[in-house]
Parts: structure tokens; sequence; C-alpha cells
């Protein structure tokens, strides 16, 4: 996306464009009131000519009711804790739908991959809705293969 700044101070807010792939008849649709969503990868602003400062900047994010202080896990080993750290993040990132999905390439759930998620979600909160509507919506809608 392409922007043209305006002078003075402004808000502005990226449009996302619906992707075909994760907007396909079995998946998981985002509802209006959110919006699309996409992960987040960079923004790169150029020609901007004052200084850019990190308050200025905001990022909006979906996901899920997740307590982030429900689990924790330190080491010895910096890497070790960057490693749960990810983890982490990565089953917090993939509850935006409010079903375990596969993460947003097809956002469609998938018995396996959501088994692996309540494994995880479990370990890490102690709210479980989302593994009962999973559950739930697999007795509806089964995938294949069924893993």
């Amino acid at each position: 996306m392409t922007k043209t700044l305006k002078k003075g101070t402004h808000w502005y807010r990226a449009k996302i464009t619906v992707d075909r792939r994760n907007t396909a008849k079995m998946a998981i649709f985002m509802p209006d009131y959110i919006g699309e969503v996409m992960p987040f990868r960079y923004c790169e602003l150029e020609g901007y000519p004052g200084k850019l400062k990190k308050k200025n900047i905001r990022q909006i994010r979906v996901h899920y009711p997740f307590n982030d202080n429900a689990a924790s896990f330190k080491s010895s080993d910096p890497v070790l804790n960057d490693v749960w750290e990810l983890c982490k993040y990565s089953i917090k990132a993939t509850t935006f739908c409010g079903l375990y999905i596969d993460g947003d390439k097809e956002r469609i759930p998938y018995e396996g991959d959501a088994y692996i998620n309540q494994l995880a979600y479990y370990c890490l909160d102690t709210e479980y809705a989302m593994d009962w509507a999973s559950l739930d919506y697999f007795l509806t809608y089964s995938t294949w293969p069924l893993e």
C-alpha cells in the first residue's frame, strides 16, 4: 500500500485487501466489526521529514482473550527462554478467529493443528471456551485429512 502523507499530524490506517486463499468457502471469516486482518510483516515509511517516535505508531492486533501472566518459564539459557516466548506468542497469535486454525494462510481449522494448539494453550492459560468451540466446530465440519 502506498499512501501520500498530508501536512500536519494525522492518523493513517492501512487498508487490508481480501486474500482469496483465506476467504474461501471453508475459511473462518472475520466479523465485520473487526474487519480483515493479516500477519504483520513490516511497514516502511519513506520521505518523512520529522523524527518518528515509537509512541506515534500503533499496531492494531486481534487475538482471543489471553492471560499473558497465567504461565511462565525461565531457564539459564537465553535461547531457550526466547523459544518459549516465540511459542507462547505463536499460540496467542493464531487465536484471532476464535477457533484454532492453521494460521492466516487458509484460516481453516484442521483437527491435528487444533489438537496441538489446544495442548499448548492448556499450558499457557486457564480459559477453555475456544477449545470447546473448536471441538464443536469439528463435529459439524470435519476436515480432510482427518488427523
